[in-house]
């Protein structure tokens, strides 16, 4: 198997976030990584998923702010990673 590396952008979205980290991480492809961007939510977004990030297949990442669509995200996440 491959391994695959999984971007999930979020913003205001922790219910449907719960639901998408959980799809993920039962599915019987386990060669994975998921890098979460947060995009400065406001909902309580990181406290709705605490239990999830102690798992070893989550990086969670928060922009700070709201920077807009997600292929900028990226690329200001490969900048940061980069420094």
């Amino acid at each position: 198997m491959k391994h695959v590396g999984i971007v999930v952008v979020t913003f205001n979205r922790k219910e449907l976030l719960e639901e998408c980290l959980s799809n993920l991480l039962s599915s019987p492809y386990s060669d994975f990584h998921i890098y979460l961007i947060d995009n400065g939510s406001t909902d309580g977004t990181k406290k709705s998923i605490q239990d999830f990030l102690s798992n070893l297949k989550i990086s969670y990442f928060n922009t700070g702010k709201n920077l807009g669509g997600g292929c900028r995200r990226i690329q200001l996440w490969q900048e940061e990673s980069t420094r």
